[in-house]
């Protein structure tokens, strides 16, 4: 059964998806905002050979910015907490974050086709580490995305103040206790794990 959290907590995949309009039913993002250890339907992703491919491109990207000389900081030490003006916890944990004498870039591996979540993912990443990390608030923040054989390089003044006003749209939706009207369809609910139990208008993919 669905619990009610105690705040609201936003990881920031959820939101880039709604922010990129990858995630057409804002309610599930809304949901998943204020509870949690709901049923869960079985991913449809083979999460075992995604976990694989994953780390093995991670690890090519890290050795090669090793033996650039850069100074690493690797997944769990970059996880943060951010707390947002309306009082979301927005969390998240980027892949890499690479320091030189006056940048820090961070890299983010994607194993799967460019999509615009990826970018919008990497910028929140970009925005909030001033915040969560003050030591890097004196660097030049900029981001890169890696593709099995591509590579997507984001500037720093991509994350400027009407991303920011963005942020606040969004993060102020999803943490509103009035929940929005849910969006179902096939292709919707098909990449969603809230069962029926708690979504009623939930679409059956068959």
């Amino acid at each position: 059964m669905a619990e009610r959290r105690k705040g609201s907590y936003v990881w920031v995949t959820w939101l880039s998806k709604v922010m990129a309009g990858e995630s057409a039913c804002l309610w599930s993002s809304w949901f998943r905002t204020h509870y949690q250890s709901y049923a869960k339907l079985p991913a449809t992703l083979d999460l075992v050979q995604w976990n694989i491919e994953h780390t093995r491109l991670l690890t090519d990207t890290r050795e090669s910015l090793c033996r650039r000389g850069a100074t690493l900081r690797v997944e769990g030490q970059n996880s943060f907490q951010y707390q947002h003006r309306s009082g979301a916890i927005l969390a998240g944990k980027p892949d890499l974050l690479s320091i030189d004498d006056t940048t820090v870039t961070v890299v983010d591996c994607k194993t799967g086709r460019a999509k615009t979540s990826d970018r919008v993912q990497v910028m929140l990443y970009m925005f909030v580490l001033p915040f969560c990390f003050p030591e890097l608030a004196v660097y030049r923040i900029q981001g890169q995305i890696v593709y099995r054989n591509d590579r997507v390089d984001i500037e720093p003044t991509q994350v400027d103040s009407r991303f920011g006003e963005n942020v606040d749209f969004f993060l102020n939706r999803l943490t509103d206790e009035c929940p929005p009207a849910a969006a179902p369809s096939k292709c919707e609910c098909r990449f969603c794990d809230i069962t029926i139990a708690d979504c009623s208008v939930r679409v059956s993919s068959s």
